[in-house]
């Protein structure tokens, strides 16, 4: 929802799979899931970071999950977030061209 990819989907997917802790990886899915569709592919839970994900309608993307208790707050990493890892290849090619 913020920009363009660095990685394709399909490379995304293949980084999730060697996840310990993810059993399946669906491609193609919109950004929110029904609840439906939640229950019948079994999954019992968003994992995402807390901060709120405001629509321009003034609401929570996150909301119903939270509500239903099927959010599992994850904890974002210094260094981790694809701005970061822009900005260091950025940083790092800026260098190697002055040298």
């Amino acid at each position: 929802m913020k920009r363009v990819p660095v990685q394709s989907e399909q490379q995304r997917c293949e980084a999730l799979r060697h996840c310990p802790y993810v059993d399946e990886v669906c491609p193609n899915l919109p950004f929110t899931l029904p609840k439906r569709f939640m229950q019948q592919m079994q999954i019992d839970f968003v994992a995402h970071d807390d901060a709120p994900y405001v629509t321009t309608g003034g609401t929570d993307l996150y909301h119903k999950y939270k509500q239903a208790n099927m959010m599992l707050a994850t904890k974002r990493a210094d260094g981790i977030s694809t701005t970061d890892i822009i900005n260091r290849i950025i940083k790092k090619f800026k260098n190697d061209a002055i040298e």
